[in-house]
């Protein structure tokens, strides 16, 4: 294995000051696996950088954006520019769960990731690469008592 850096995307139609606890999740499971994990959750707070330069500054290998489906038409640019960068995307959130069959043909994206991703987001993310179709991966619960605690490190 080798480390591989992520950026995580929860995009926002307006600011709410909760953290995006999925992520939090699985960028703690990433970090304890060796990973680089930036999380960029702007429902959170509208003072992060725009995602064009945490991408630039960041540089990560593959991104992450977490859909709702009332920001499905609303992130296009987002995913514009990551698509842009020829990294591998992963899509999932609540979006993805209700819609898999659509984002099955949405080539933007590289993975598309059905259910809570804990238990399958290190192999996914040491194993990414850009799909012509989206692969399709369908996660089970993970055992909550197992997970690291996420922290800001």
């Amino acid at each position: 294995m080798f480390m591989r850096k992520i950026l995580f995307i929860n995009p926002a139609l307006d600011v709410c000051g909760v953290p995006h606890a999925g992520l939090a999740s699985l960028a703690a499971v990433l970090k304890q696996n060796g990973h680089a994990v930036k999380v960029a959750d702007y429902h959170f707070s509208s003072k992060l950088p725009p995602p064009e330069k945490i991408l630039e500054d960041f540089r990560p290998d593959i991104a992450g954006i977490s859909l709702f489906s009332c920001m499905a038409g609303k992130v296009d640019k987002i995913i514009k520019t990551i698509t842009d960068k020829k990294i591998p995307l992963l899509c999932g959130g609540p979006h993805a769960a209700s819609y898999s069959e659509e984002l099955s043909k949405d080539t933007r994206f590289d993975y598309v990731v059905v259910g809570e991703a804990e238990n399958v987001i290190s192999e996914v993310v040491e194993n990414a690469t850009v799909n012509p179709v989206p692969r399709m991966i369908y996660a089970s619960l993970p055992d909550v008592s197992a997970l690291p605690f996420p922290h800001n490190s």
